[in-house]
């Protein structure tokens, strides 16, 4: 799964289920999509401003901060977190954090494995 964490805010995508054109991809597609997600929902709050989303992937962030890829997917991502930015006229970057570091997202990522929610 995918989370994403803003100001007391979270989004939760389970790939199976919520995107499952993307399930088998590999996982820096599945951190760039997730990272398009994070945009698609927070970017509103930023109108206007700059939005900088933390991952702990630093080729997505790579990605993200170049604004291109060679990748056919990741450009077709790439392209609607530019839409998202420009329909919301908020700059989007990534800045790379350690994953120790990234405890609520990573998480979030894992409400779909047993043991991880509590009943």
């Amino acid at each position: 799964g995918g989370g994403a964490f803003c100001q007391g805010a979270s989004i939760y995508i389970n790939w199976l289920l919520d995107r499952p054109m993307l399930a088998a991809t590999h996982i820096n597609m599945k951190e760039l999509a997730m990272i398009k997600e994070a945009a698609s929902f927070f970017a509103p709050a930023y109108k206007n401003h700059h939005l900088v989303i933390y991952t702990d992937n630093q080729c997505t962030a790579h990605i993200v901060n170049n604004g291109y890829s060679k990748n056919r997917l990741a450009a077709s991502i790439m392209k609607d977190i530019a839409i998202i930015g420009l329909q919301n006229n908020c700059r989007i970057t990534c800045k790379f954090i350690p994953g120790t570091l990234n405890e609520i997202p990573d998480a979030l990522s894992r409400l779909h494995a047993m043991g991880q929610c509590s009943t």
